[in-house]
Order: C-alpha cells, then structure tokens, then sequence
C-alpha cells in the first residue's frame, strides 16, 4: 500500500466529478437526463481499483520502481480485469467470438456510460491543468479506438459541444480555487505510461466483422461484473447491481474475518493439545520412573529382611 497511490486514486476521481460537474453547469441540456451518470462519475467510479487484486498490481508497476517482468505480468492481469468490471471503457464493450468467421462485434455503449468515459479522460486533462488537451488526445487515439458507430457519434458530439463552449469566450463556472487555471489540483503526478504499444494484425484476427446496435443482457447473476450485469433494458445502469455489489464485498469481508478467528482458534486448539500431550507424555515417563524405582525397592528390602 503506499500513499502516493492512494493520492493518485482520490485526485483522478476528484477530476473525474470536476468534468461531471462542468457539463452540469456549462452544459445541463447534455446531461440532465442521464440516469445514475452523477452517481456514477461522483462516487462509484473506479471503485474496484480499491480491491487487492487491482490495487497491488497498480501500485507495485506506477510506484514501486520496479518494472520486472512478474510486476509487469501482474498488472496486465489487473488491468485486463479492471476493464470486465468496468462499463465505462470502451473496451468492456468489445466481443472478440471464438469462431474466426464471426470476428469481433462492437456493441453500443449506455449513454451514461459514454459520458463517464468522457469524464474519465477528461480527467487527466484536469490534471495537467489544460482542459484542452483532451482533444489532441482523442485525434490521436480515435482510429485505435474500437467504437459502436453511434457510439462514436456520440463521443464526438460531446467533445464537440464542449469545444464549442470553451472556444465560446463565454464565463464559464471553475471548481477549482480563485486564481486557479483550469483543471489544476494539487498532487501527485498521474501514472501515464509514455510507452506506445502497437497492435499487428494479420490475416483476419483483429478485423472487425459486423456490429449490433443496442444490448438486451439476462438477469444478473452474481457479482455483477460482466455487461448484462449492469444494464437495464432501456440501457441504464442498475443502480440495485451495484449496491448489491458493495454488500456482497461487505460479507466476503465478515467471512475473511470469520475464517481468521476460525484459524486463530484452531491454532490455540492445536497449541493446548501439543501441550496437553507433552504434559501426558511426561507424567507417563514419571509414572514409569516411580514403578521402576518402586520395584527396585522392594527387591533391596526383601533382600535385606532375608
């Protein structure tokens, strides 16, 4: 656990709510009837990267100085399950079938969670103290990008409309501190990995074959961390699927708890039986002491009184 993680953690969602709270105020009409999106972007957002099997692969790989391959290995285990538990990256939305006919199937993400997503890259733009480089970072990164097509029409409409309202020259409302340039905060820096990885493709691994608009998922089952979990028939989030999410962490805590007072007691247990037995063991070697001295005893007095 160390602390610059967890500053890291409480900046990025502190920005992410900042760029909620600047569409609420400079933008209403965008978002004003987005189901849970407040909710979302303000409090549940990233909320597995506080579970242990994120948090200590992304700790040891940003902070830990070392970058070997078991820490590597690690964090893209993390990584890879960070984005199953999480609607709001694009790539939870990508279906690569196990039939090489079929391809990949692009499916179209909830409103509400595309906005997260703009907020959550917006982010790091609040970070850097120049709201305007998210734009810059979407030219470059929207070819690599695997979108829905209305998907991606939507994305560009939002980073469209938000340009629009910068470029204005309108006041526009600042949450940050007077004086203070836009999307400055305080802390440490956020982990951005300079490195660029490209992807090859050969023959028709990779290509994208077909698309479906909109998404009908089961009943939730379990944790909800796959897309049916989340998403309602009308493509809203369930809220009930995460609270019954936090309680089921709640109760894997209690029985961790319960597992450890079991095995605290068994090894007291276990202790007072090793004890009890070498308390046995020794009073037997004293009972066959005394019975041998006994009977030597009795052989000198015998011997005596003849």
């Amino acid at each position: 656990m160390s602390y610059q993680y967890d500053q890291y953690l409480a900046k990025h969602k502190e920005n992410v709510k900042n760029g909620f709270e600047w569409l609420q105020t400079n933008l209403p009409e965008l978002v004003k009837d987005i189901p849970n999106l407040g909710w979302q972007c303000g409090f549940a957002h990233d909320q597995s990267k506080s579970e242990p099997d994120e948090y200590e692969a992304y700790d040891a790989y940003f902070y830990g100085n070392n970058r070997s391959f078991k820490v590597v290995q690690e964090y893209r285990k993390a990584w890879l399950l960070h984005l199953h538990r999480n609607p709001h990256h694009w790539q939870h939305w990508v279906l690569v079938n196990d039939d090489p006919k079929e391809g990949e199937i692009l499916i179209e993400m909830p409103v509400n969670y595309i906005f997260e997503m703009v907020c959550d890259w917006w982010a790091f733009s609040w970070a850097k103290g120049n709201l305007q480089e998210i734009f810059k970072w979407y030219d470059e990164h929207k070819n690599y990008m695997k979108l829905h097509p209305n998907t991606r029409k939507k994305v560009e409409e939002i980073l469209s409309k938000i340009k629009e309202k910068m470029d204005g020259g309108l006041e526009l409302m600042h949450h940050g501190i007077k004086g203070q340039k836009w999307g400055v905060r305080n802390g440490p820096p956020y982990p951005l990995d300079e490195r660029k990885e490209t992807v090859e493709k050969t023959g028709e691994s990779g290509i994208v074959k077909k698309t479906v608009s909109g998404h009908s998922g089961n009943p939730p089952k379990g944790t909800p961390n796959s897309i049916s979990d989340h998403i309602t028939d009308e493509g809203t989030v369930k809220a009930r699927a995460f609270m019954m999410r936090l309680v089921g962490k709640q109760l894997k805590f209690i029985q961790q708890i319960m597992e450890i007072l079991n095995i605290i007691h068994m090894a007291i247990m276990g202790s007072m039986s090793i004890i009890m037995n070498g308390i046995m063991r020794q009073v037997g070697e004293l009972v066959i002491k005394q019975r041998k001295y006994l009977k030597k005893s009795g052989r000198r007095m015998k011997i005596f009184y003849e």
